[in-house]
C-alpha cells in the first residue's frame, strides 16, 4: 500500500467521487428497515385505502338511509291517498258515511301500512348492517392491517437494502484497489526519474586523485606543474 494513504484521502480523490457510491449511499435511509420507519411507511400506504374504504361505506350507508326515508314517504302518501280514495268513493255511491265507518276503515290501512314499514325496515337495517359492521372494522382492525403492512414491507425491504449494501461494499473496494495502484504506479515513476537523475551527476570525484588534505605530514615539495604526487614517494608525473 503506497505510503501515508488514509480512507479518508481515498474519499477526498476524484477515484471515490467518480466511483458512483456517493449516489447509492443516498438511497439507503430511504429504504426503510426500522420498525418506526416501516410504521410510518405502512401508515402511509394504509392512509389512501382508509379513507377509500371509508368513504364507500359512508356512501353506501348513506344511500341505504336516504332511499329508506324516500320509501317511508311515498308509502306514507300512497295510504293516504287510499284513505281519501275510500271516502270519495262511499260518498259518491251515496252510502251514509258514518264515523264509524271510516275509522274502522281507516284503521285497517294503517295496520297494513305499519306492516308493510316493518317489513321494509327490517330490510333495510339487514342492507345497513353490512357497511356499518365494515366501517367498525375499519377501526378496530386498524392496528393489525398496519402490522400484516409492515411485516410485508419488511419482507421486501430487507433484500433490497442487502443488495444494495452488497453493489456500495463491491463499487467501493474496485474503486480503492485503482486508487492504491494508482499511487504504487505513481510513486514508481518517481524513484525511477531520481534514479535517472542521479546516475548522470556531474562533478563526481575522478579515480585516483588525491586531495591536498590526505598529504599532511608529507614533507616533500609539490609543485604548480604537479597533476599528482604519491604520498608514499617524491616521484612526480
Amino acid at each position: 500500500m503506497a505510503d501515508n494513504t488514509t480512507f479518508e484521502k481515498y474519499q477526498e480523490s476524484g477515484h471515490a467521487q467518480a466511483s458512483g457510491v456517493s449516489d447509492l449511499q443516498q438511497q439507503v435511509p430511504k429504504i426503510p428497515v426500522s420498525d418506526d420507519a416501516l410504521r410510518k411507511q405502512a401508515e402511509a400506504q394504509y392512509a389512501d385505502t382508509l379513507k377509500t374504504l371509508d368513504d364507500s361505506y359512508s356512501k353506501q350507508l348513506s344511500a341505504l338511509i336516504t332511499s329508506q326515508a324516500n320509501d317511508e314517504k311515498l308509502l306514507n302518501e300512497q295510504y293516504n291517498n287510499s284513505i281519501s280514495s275510500m271516502m270519495a268513493q262511499l260518498k259518491k255511491r251515496g252510502l251514509d258515511v258514518t264515523e264509524a265507518l271510516p275509522q274502522a276503515q281507516t284503521a285497517a290501512i294503517n295496520r297494513h301500512r305499519n306492516d308493510t314499514m316493518t317489513v321494509r325496515q327490517s330490510l333495510y337495517s339487514a342492507q345497513r348492517s353490512l357497511p356499518e359492521q365494515q366501517k367498525q372494522l375499519l377501526s378496530a382492525d386498524y392496528e393489525k392491517a398496519i402490522a400484516q403492512r409492515m411485516s410485508a414491507n419488511r419482507a421486501t425491504n430487507i433484500p433490497v437494502l442487502s443488495n444494495l449494501l452488497a453493489q456500495i461494499a463491491e463499487l467501493q473496494s474496485a474503486s480503492y484497489t485503482d486508487y492504491i495502484n494508482y499511487l504504487l504506479a505513481k510513486k514508481s515513476r518517481g524513484s525511477s526519474r531520481r534514479k535517472s537523475t542521479s546516475g548522470s551527476k556531474p562533478g563526481g570525484t575522478q579515480s585516483g586523485y588525491v586531495p591536498p588534505s590526505a598529504l599532511a605530514g608529507y614533507k616533500g615539495s609539490v609543485t604548480a606543474t604537479s597533476t599528482y604526487v604519491s604520498p608514499f614517494g617524491k616521484e612526480r608525473y
